[in-house]
C-alpha cells in the first residue's frame, strides 16, 4: 500500500508539473494578436518584417521557422508572404531592421523571392495574416531558397510545438 501511495503522489506530481508547462507564445510590439498591421509593414509603407519576439521555447528546442501567410488569397490557396528557417534555438526574436540572426536561411515566398513580402492584397477586403512559429527538434535539411512546400514538409515532421499570432490588412 505505501508503494502504491507513492507511485500515487509522484504521478499527481507529474501531472501537475505537466498541466503548468508553458506553451510557445509569439508576440509584436507593431501589433496585437487580431489586431491591424500598420502600413510600415506592408507594400503601403516601407514593407518591412515587423519586431517579433516569443517566450516558452521548449527545453529541447534546437531551431525555430517562421512562416508568414495570407489564409485570404483571391484563389483560395495560402500565399507564402515570408518563409525563414533555421533560426537559431537560443534566439528569442527578431528585432524589425535588424539583420537575421546567423545560421537563419530565407525560403521563397509565393512571389517566388527569398524576402519578406509583407502584406498587399490584391482586392480591398480585409485579410488575415498568420505569423507562425515552430519550435523544431532539429534544423531543416534544406538549403536556402527552398520553396515553402519543402519547407512546410520539413516543419512538420520537425515540430514540437508552435504558436501564432495574426494580424489583419486591407488597403
Amino acid at each position: 500500500m505505501r508503494f502504491s501511495i507513492l507511485i500515487f503522489i509522484q504521478l499527481i506530481f507529474f501531472a501537475a508539473v505537466h498541466a503548468h508547462a508553458a506553451q510557445l507564445e509569439l508576440s509584436s510590439p507593431d501589433f496585437a494578436n487580431n489586431g491591424k498591421i500598420p502600413a510600415a509593414y506592408t507594400c503601403n509603407g516601407d514593407n518591412i518584417p515587423p519586431t517579433l519576439s516569443w517566450k516558452n521555447a521548449p527545453a529541447n528546442t534546437v531551431a525555430f521557422a517562421l512562416v508568414v501567410t495570407n489564409t485570404d488569397a483571391a484563389d483560395g490557396q495560402t500565399f507564402f508572404n515570408w518563409v525563414i528557417y533555421n533560426i537559431p534555438g537560443t534566439a528569442t526574436s527578431l528585432p524589425e531592421k535588424m539583420p537575421l540572426p546567423v545560421g537563419t536561411l530565407v525560403g521563397f515566398n509565393g512571389y517566388v523571392d527569398a524576402r519578406y513580402a509583407g502584406p498587399c492584397p490584391e482586392n480591398s477586403a480585409l485579410h488575415h495574416y498568420y505569423f507562425t512559429l515552430y519550435a523544431l527538434s532539429s534544423p531543416l535539411n534544406l538549403s536556402a531558397e527552398a520553396n515553402p512546400e519543402d519547407v512546410m514538409r520539413e516543419i512538420n515532421e520537425n515540430t514540437i510545438q508552435s504558436a501564432f499570432l495574426v494580424g489583419t490588412f486591407a488597403h
